[in-house]
């Protein structure tokens, strides 16, 4: 038997509503923030940890929800794709730069390499945000579960004569050949418990634009993820 859809959509406003008041105060204390230290309230080493880890939680419980719509969404047949030309170079920037402090708090050393000229395709902006921001949390996970240092993920955005490749590369700690056959996604019916509802949801939206999700070991250590699109 399954969830009703009117129930769904009350219990992901029912969780959103308490998670935009955290929100709103985080934004206020950020408002207030040199005020506080200046007086002595609060120090800047709490604003640097504590504020930032608080928000950036709130930001990846946020990402979850609306993975989870959705997946749902998509399940029902009622998720829209809005297609336009989209530059991904300016994509790319515009999602490493949301990354780029976290990772340095995570002490991950995260590269940006863009190598050739016409980047634009015909996708929904939006929702390829929402798969590399997926990728980019994926890929910090399995990193961050690795002991040894140095610890790297690289956002890599390339083309070939017929198609634009987005690739997340991380040295984490990978994936056995076992784990490998069973993240090659040849069965497009499997459902998203089979793999997670983040990487569920980023092949849903490859196959509805049609772009090809390839997952494999990223030698010599750790996994890499290849989106591959067509040309506009």
């Amino acid at each position: 038997m399954g969830i009703e859809p009117e129930v769904f959509y009350a219990a992901i406003h029912d969780i959103k509503t308490p998670l935009f008041t955290i929100d709103v105060i985080f934004q206020m204390l950020e408002m207030k923030q040199n005020d506080m230290i200046e007086s002595g309230i609060m120090t800047a080493e709490f604003f640097e940890d504590y504020l930032y880890t608080g928000k950036n939680n709130c930001r990846l419980i946020a990402q979850i929800i609306e993975n989870m719509h959705d997946v749902f969404m998509i399940g029902n047949d009622k998720i829209s794709f809005r297609r336009a030309s989209c530059d991904l170079r300016m994509l790319i920037s515009e999602v490493a730069d949301v990354f780029n402090f976290y990772m340095l708090s995570k002490e991950i050393s995260f590269n940006t390499i863009i190598n050739g000229q016409d980047f634009l395709v015909d996708c929904d902006g939006i929702k390829m945000k929402r798969i590399l921001i997926n990728l980019l949390e994926n890929a910090i996970k399995y990193t961050e579960l690795k002991r040894t240092s140095p610890k790297t993920i690289i956002l890599e955005l390339f083309e070939n004569e017929d198609h634009i490749i987005i690739a997340v590369k991380d040295n984490g700690i990978g994936l056995d050949s076992s784990n490998e056959l069973k993240l090659s996604f040849e069965d497009k019916n499997r459902s998203f418990s089979d793999w997670g509802i983040g990487l569920s949801l980023v092949n849903n939206i490859c196959n509805a634009m049609n772009a090809e999700l390839i997952i494999g070991n990223n030698e010599p250590e750790g996994t890499k993820v290849e989106i591959i699109l067509p040309r506009k």
